[in-house]
């Protein structure tokens, strides 16, 4: 599992859903450290942004929603990084896949 793969299911997670995984504290980090210099700030690949939890819930240039929360199958960014198509998968293969960092691995534990 890559480190986009460790975020969307922490996203998605009934912890998230809860309250007990904060998107600024825990989420919004390994965004900004794995994904924000696409998909944040300045450049917004695809029309998507990772750095605002709202933007998060919204659309891409696709349509379709990138994190549904609670509902992987329905989130655009887990179809994206679990596909195998080179042109599709994200984050491309010239950018990634990392390894999941111990802090990483400890919250997709939880």
């Amino acid at each position: 599992m890559n480190s986009c793969q460790f975020i969307i299911l922490v996203a998605l997670s009934p912890l998230c859903a809860r309250g007990e995984i904060d998107f600024a504290r825990d989420v919004r980090p390994i965004f900004n450290a794995k994904c924000t210099a696409c998909h944040g700030g300045v450049k917004e690949a695809g029309n998507i942004s990772l750095i605002y939890h709202d933007k998060v819930l919204g659309k891409g240039k696709s349509g379709e929603t990138v994190v549904v929360p609670g509902d992987p199958e329905a989130s655009e960014l887990m179809k994206r990084i679990l596909n195998k198509d080179p042109e599709e998968v994200m984050p491309k293969p010239e950018h990634g896949p990392s390894s999941l960092s111990d802090l990483e691995s400890t919250i997709y534990s939880f």
